[in-house]
Parts: C-alpha cells; structure tokens; sequence
C-alpha cells in the first residue's frame, strides 16, 4: 500500500525537515518513528524541504509499506505519533495510488509568513513570527505584491540565485491583518526555491516600512545580479498545504 501522510510540526527545534547525519531533523524523526512501527525504515518521499527553523501545518510525506507489516490507517497514525516527539504530529494517513509521489504529484503549494509589527517583542510569538517592531503600510505592500503575481525570474530573491536555472510562476500573493498587529503573507505556486519566499517578505517588508516604493520590485524582478536586500527570519514561515490534482 502506497501511503500519504499529512504531517504538522513546530521547526524551531530542528535543522529543517531533509534527513541530516549528526543533527536533528523532521524526516529523522518520522524514519525513527517507522522503524519502530515497522521494524525497518521504507523509503520517505516529501513534498519538498523546509528550512531550519521553519514550520509546517500540512507537509506531505509518501511511502510504500513493507510487505507482511501492513496497518490500518487509524493504527498506522496512533503508532506513529507514540513514537514522535512532542513538535511532531501525523495529522492524517491516507491509501493513494501507486504512482502517487509527494513532490512530484503535487500541483501546487501553499505557504504562509507571519510578521508582528508590534512595538514591544512578542515574547508568546517569538518562535513562529517575525517581530519588525513598526507599522507595516498594507496598502503599499499589496500594490508591490500585485507585481509578483505570474511568470518572473525570481532568482534575485533567493538564497541560491545561481541555481535558479528557469522562471517561476507565483499564482497569488495575499497580505492579510489578522489581528491589530499580526500580518500574514500567503504565497501559492506549483514549486518554490530556496529562499524565495523569505526574500519576497523582507523585500515587502522593506516597501511596507517606507524604504522602497512599490514599484522597485519590478527592478528585483529582472533577476540576478540584482539580490533583495533582506531575507526575513525562518521562524515566520510555514508549509501550510500541498494541493494535488482532485482524482487523488
């Protein structure tokens, strides 16, 4: 049986979810967590890495179950998450295809940045939002946003622009106030590379707090060698869903 696990986990402990010898890890604990089940680790598949530090609500993971060890679905998530620690949950388990892959199945993404603007430090947020500490101009921030929307080489946002070797559609950009002071930055798009999204925020932010007009993200948008100025915190971001095609 092929299975689909929807995972959920607080990144502040980890060196981001992709297995690393000698650190700590999100996919090391769910390969410890199903050798105990299992008695042996079956090939992990995710929907893609996230950095350390960083979180997720909806990750994606996929595997093949050992023959002659097979659960029900309902055992299978009880008895994984005994064995997960405390910052790591399987929300859901589920029967996909055989040629069901995490990543490359997947259709589109969907992540989420938190930003505080408060004057003084949210001590209870601390580890899940990044604390700018002055007001945001929302609006001039939407308009910036606007401008991302669709086919651009985004390759002056990322960490590793040399890398971005082909242009990258971004769906939709939405900025939200959530409460007086909680600001969220929801990107969805078939793929992201590494460091995007965060470049993306601290450029906004960047435009939100008066330093850049709206309008200079077109000048990002024409690519390497040019480089966004600021990466915003890992500790703001979160994998929220992978949306796959509705057959699966």
């Amino acid at each position: 049986m092929n299975v689909k696990l929807v995972v959920a986990y607080d990144g502040s402990g980890f060196h981001g979810y992709q297995y690393q010898p000698g650190v700590r890890t999100v996919e090391g604990e769910l390969r410890r967590a199903l050798t105990k089940v299992f008695d042996e680790c079956p090939k992990l598949y995710s929907a893609g890495r996230t950095d350390a530090g960083s979180h997720a609500v909806g990750q994606v993971v996929n595997f093949h179950m050992p023959v002659g060890r097979s659960l029900p679905l309902e055992r299978l998530v009880t008895a994984l998450n005994a064995n997960l620690p405390e910052d790591v949950v399987v929300r859901q388990a589920k029967s996909v295809p055989d040629s069901f892959h995490a990543r490359y199945s997947a259709i589109s993404r969907w992540y989420t940045y938190v930003v505080v603007e408060c004057e003084r430090r949210p001590v209870f947020l601390r580890k899940f939002a990044w604390h700018v500490g002055k007001e945001l101009d929302i609006i001039s921030m939407r308009k910036a946003a606007k401008l991302l929307e669709g086919e651009h080489d985004v390759s002056a946002f990322c960490l590793d622009p040399a890398r971005v070797t082909s242009k990258r559609k971004i769906f939709v950009v939405i900025i939200s106030l959530l409460t007086a002071n909680v600001i969220t930055f929801d990107f969805v798009a078939p793929g992201f590379a590494r460091g995007l999204i965060r470049g993306i925020v601290g450029s906004l932010v960047e435009v939100g707090l008066g330093r850049r007009s709206p309008e200079w993200i077109e000048e990002l948008l024409e690519g390497y060698p040019k480089r966004a100025p600021y990466w915003a915190p890992a500790c703001g971001l979160f994998l929220r869903e992978v949306m796959y095609p509705e057959e699966i």
